[in-house]
This record gives structure tokens, C-alpha cells and sequence, in this order.
């Protein structure tokens, strides 16, 4: 499974964290926007080998319709239906991840699309990741995630 997120907003998400060690690529958004073109890439790649059993999901359409997108999610592995998929928030499991405030909030749509607010700073990412073209390539693709 792969989630596929808009490129700019999870660049944006990763030039924020600020991360203490490691990921030394998300302080440089020509690094950053390598790594996500080679990421997407990738994905792509193991799509078109692995057929249906590569599951890209859309963010987008996970936090827009999330019963209907878990529930496809689910199904695609296999496991049964268990309200508490719905709920996240309400886990008390141990999470150890940079993500730890998302994964203890409701499911919200909060984190689509802030790369707006910051595009012109975004701009050498953009570019990194071959501009306009690459991104409405991507946005093609992940809207063809939303039913699957």
C-alpha cells in the first residue's frame, strides 16, 4: 500500500518538522524534491509490475470519505471492518513517530492543500519536482485513486 499525498503539502509537512536527526534531505528542497519524484517514481513502478496488488490510496480521498477509503483498504488486505478505524483518536496504543500529533487527532481535512498558503516559498521544490507538468501529472493520477 502507498499513500499518495500531495507533493508540495508533504514537502511543506517535512521542511516543518524540523527533524532532530536523520532525513538530512528535508532541509534542502532540491534534496526533497528529489526524493519525492524518485518516491512517486517508485510507486509507479510497482504498480505497473504488481498490478492489484499494489494499493495506491489517495490522502486526499482517505480524509475527504474516510468510511468508504478504509473500508477499500481493508478489504484490499484482507482484515474485517472495525469501527474504531474511524476513530484514531481514541487509540491509547503506543505510537513512536514524527507524525505522533496527526495520529491523535480525529480524521480531519486540516492538512489539505497549506502548501497554498506558502507557494512562493515552495517554488524550488516545485521546480525540483520538473514543475506545473510534474504536478498535474501527479494530480491526474491521484484522482484516479478516489474509486479504487
Amino acid at each position: 500500500m502507498f499513500v499518495s499525498r500531495h507533493p508540495l503539502d508533504t514537502g511543506l509537512s517535512n521542511i516543518k518538522a524540523d527533524f532532530a536527526e536523520g532525513n538530512a534531505f528535508t532541509q534542502r528542497m532540491d534534496w526533497l524534491g528529489e526524493m519525492t519524484r524518485l518516491e512517486y517514481e517508485s510507486a509507479w513502478d510497482y504498480q505497473g509490475k504488481l498490478g492489484s496488488q499494489f494499493r495506491a490510496q489517495s490522502y486526499r480521498a482517505l480524509v475527504s470519505d474516510p468510511q468508504a477509503q478504509i473500508a477499500r483498504l481493508l478489504e484490499h488486505a484482507g482484515l474485517e471492518w472495525e469501527d474504531s478505524c474511524l476513530s484514531p483518536e481514541k487509540s491509547r496504543k503506543a505510537v513512536i513517530t514524527a507524525s505522533l500529533v496527526q495520529v491523535r487527532q480525529k480524521i480531519n481535512t486540516g492538512a489539505l492543500d497549506k502548501w497554498k498558503a506558502y507557494a512562493a516559498e515552495l517554488e524550488p521544490l516545485k521546480e525540483t519536482l520538473d514543475g506545473d507538468e510534474w504536478l498535474r501529472e501527479w494530480e491526474d493520477w491521484d484522482n484516479t485513486l478516489h474509486g479504487s
